[in-house]
């Protein structure tokens, strides 16, 4: 039972050397890539699949810039498109361009937004399935974009006029 010299400066050997290796883990973890990027932030950029609306409101990440992409707003395969996390970002829920994570209180920020590049469509917002009027989802589109598309299906649409180029579907 008793401790010499040697085997406390054993442990004290490898105490530091356990330290270092610490320290030197921490380094490794915080090092950046060619890009300015360490790991964790590689990691956060990378682009999910999320399949639904309600799937991508129910994602749990809330990192600013991450980018997920949504196979369909609600089914069919139609309405998909390219979301950003935007930490800053205090927009409504609109359905389609704007959408507010549910573990974000209301008035809290933090929204992902559709890259539209100019254009969309009635799928983005999931009017294909709908059978009540759709005038202000169209007149909020109408703001949003430069081109909107009008997928198959019925609307119903009460006084609208659009400023925008509307490009209808065969079927429309």
């Amino acid at each position: 039972g008793e401790v010499s010299a040697e085997d406390i400066a054993n442990a004290l050997e490898l105490g530091t050397a356990a330290k270092q290796n610490a320290s030197d883990l921490m380094q490794a973890i915080n090092l950046k890539d060619a890009s300015g990027l360490n790991q964790q932030q590689v990691n956060n950029s990378v682009v999910a699949t999320i399949y639904t609306m309600n799937d991508l409101r129910a994602y749990k990440s809330t990192v600013h810039g991450k980018v997920i992409n949504l196979l369909m707003h609600s089914g069919e395969y139609r309405g998909g498109g390219l979301f950003v996390f935007n930490s800053q970002s205090l927009v409504a829920d609109d359905n389609g361009m704007h959408i507010k994570p549910t573990a974000i209180p209301q008035s809290s920020k933090g929204r992902w937004v559709r890259q539209t590049y100019g254009r969309l469509s009635t799928d983005d917002f999931g009017l294909n399935l709908r059978s009540n009027d759709v005038t202000a989802t169209l007149q909020l589109m109408d703001s949003l974009a430069d081109e909107i598309t009008v997928n198959d299906g019925e609307y119903l649409i009460s006084d609208f006029k659009p400023s925008k180029k509307y490009v209808f579907e065969d079927n429309a």
